[in-house]
């Protein structure tokens, strides 16, 4: 998922990893766990706010 220069991938082992894209290349900034369970679904950005699908929930992360 690509906001800006800006890219989030979220792994099944619910890690989202957060990386800046420049000349065509991506340089991870920060990896943060986000769930507790196997995600298979991508996140949803939506304005500051990340939506997150895990098995048996659904979280809100905000950016600041």
């Amino acid at each position: 998922m690509r906001a800006g220069d800006i890219v989030f991938s979220l792994e099944d082992d619910a890690e989202l990893m957060v990386g800046s894209v420049r000349s065509g290349n991506v340089a991870e900034l920060k990896r943060y766990t986000v769930a507790d369970a196997a995600t298979w679904a991508q996140p949803v950005i939506s304005g500051d706010r990340i939506f997150v699908k895990d098995v048996s929930t659904l979280a809100l992360w905000r950016l600041r």
